[in-house]
């Protein structure tokens, strides 16, 4: 099956590599005024391709407008140095799975999370993306439309590859290099004021980044309304803003709506602040100590995070830090400030044995004095459902913790705080850590919870440790 979706694809890394040659031949010629690319020969009619004719612009000018009122039909295009694109119109991604390129620098795996020998293959590229551009900057108010709708249902098909490996909408920094080695690049990455539709998989990536600030931009996925187009199948792995492995970037007056994290954070990664945000339909702000850096002998760190001010809205949980109980790594000096919740699952989702649905219900007989609640009345809208029955022959099923021993290498989670905190949920949560890394420092201050009716209206702790003064109801932390 993968051999056919990379013959499939040679069509398009034939166009997307001709493309790939005009982009590369920018040099110092570049005009400053703002160039139109109507005037160089695209059509936004969204019909005929304009990928051409948008890099011709970009290889011209450091200012490049995609006018209102037009819709640009686009494959994947690498943006250079020094840019700012200004998308008052539309774009459409190519709509044609079989067409689009691999990318030539991005890999993905095919084999299950906690392989300690992961295969790796090339990933779909990205719709917008660089490679060590530096100056780059995105603004205006049109939409950006990833078709996720046409990739969506490959996602049920068996294996890891579709899971996986399917394109992002936008991704930035030096890439895979900087995960590698653990650095970052100083890439002074301004995006604002944009809509970003349906990606077909993650939506804004940030991988090796520094100098990065995303304001007031909108990621939007089906709504979740009335029992409708809800969980993690209606727009599976579409997550918000999924950054990595970078130091010194902030996201404010942000909105996203999808199926999966709002904002996840993959190590190493510090010095991240999240402000003003709202997270609809689908998980929460995540730090996650997760591959490939987070495999025992590579381990993985987060630390210095700020999320302050955000509002879950119909969300499966909000405050949340994941892992799995292979993975190694420590969160340290998170911060969770000034959260309104709005019919949420789980307030609270702080756990190193498991993600989604996994973690709302893990149980284990190897921990008796761990308290197992059962699935929420929430789960039914719960972000990550169940899997289908195509995913259960998936190598995949190696990644549940739900019937296994606890592995003595765990991740470390120390100083996590949650200040004021107040709305409705179906449960306030739990606290589940290891009796080898136990969870310390944690601080719970002014959480007023509401229980929704039929919910639970009590934590669950397990190797929690900390302190709580003005909530309600009370945590159950060890002192």
């Amino acid at each position: 099956d993968l051999l056919q979706q990379f013959s499939l694809s040679m069509i398009g890394v034939i166009v997307w590599a001709a493309v790939a040659v005009v982009g590369n031949g920018r040099a110092s010629t570049r005009i400053s005024p703002v160039c139109s690319v109507l005037d160089y020969g695209a059509r936004g009619d969204n019909v005929t391709e304009d990928t051409v004719a948008v890099v011709a612009a970009l290889a011209a000018c450091e200012s490049v407008l995609l006018p209102a009122n037009h819709t640009f039909l686009l494959r994947p295009i690498e943006l250079p140095s020094n840019t700012h694109i200004i998308i008052a119109g539309d774009i459409q991604a190519w709509p044609d799975v079989a067409t689009w390129p691999n990318s030539t620098l991005r890999l993905c795996p095919v084999t299950p999370y906690e392989s300690t020998t992961p295969i790796l293959v090339p990933k779909k590229e990205s719709l917008l993306w660089t490679h060590n551009s530096t100056g780059i900057t995105i603004s205006g108010t049109g939409t950006v439309h990833g078709g996720g709708e046409i990739w969506w249902p490959y996602r049920n098909r068996p294996g890891d590859y579709w899971h996986n490996c399917r394109p992002s909408l936008m991704e930035f920094g030096c890439g895979q290099q900087c995960v590698n080695n653990a650095s970052v690049a100083n890439i002074h990455l301004r995006v604002s004021g944009i809509t970003l539709e349906n990606s077909p998989f993650w939506t804004f990536v940030l991988r090796g980044a520094s100098d990065a600030h995303i304001d007031d931009v909108k990621v939007t996925t089906p709504k979740c309304d009335n029992g409708k187009n809800v969980g993690y199948g209606a727009a599976p792995n579409t997550d918000g803003f999924n950054i990595g492995a970078s130091d010194g970037v902030l996201i404010t007056n942000s909105y996203v709506r999808n199926r999966d994290d709002c904002v996840p954070l993959f190590p190493p990664i510090r010095n991240v602040t999240v402000r003003n945000i709202t997270c609809e339909c689908g998980n929460g702000l995540v730090p996650c100590v997760w591959p490939r850096l987070s495999l025992p002998g590579h381990g993985g760190d987060i630390s210095d995070i700020l999320f302050d001010g955000a509002t879950f809205i119909r969300s499966s949980m909000a405050v949340a830090i994941k892992s799995l109980d292979t993975f190694v790594g420590t969160v340290r000096n998170v911060t969770y400030a000034n959260i309104r919740l709005v019919d949420v699952g789980q307030a609270v989702m702080i756990n190193v044995y498991g993600q989604g649905s996994q973690a709302l219900t893990h149980t284990t007989s190897t921990a008796g004095h761990h308290k197992d609640d059962g699935p929420s009345a929430h789960d039914a809208q719960s972000a990550d459902s169940p899997p289908s029955s195509s995913d259960l022959s998936s190598t995949r099923s190696l990644a549940s913790s739900a019937h296994r021993e606890r592995s003595p290498r765990v991740a470390t989670y120390t100083d996590i705080r949650i200040i004021n905190m107040s709305g409705t949920c179906t449960t306030p949560g739990k606290f589940d850590c290891s009796s080898t890394a136990p969870c310390t420092g944690i601080t719970l201050s002014n959480v007023n919870l509401t229980i929704s009716q039929g919910g639970h209206a009590a934590y669950v702790c397990s190797n929690a440790y900390g302190s709580a003064q003005g909530c309600s109801p009370m945590p159950c932390l060890k002192t």
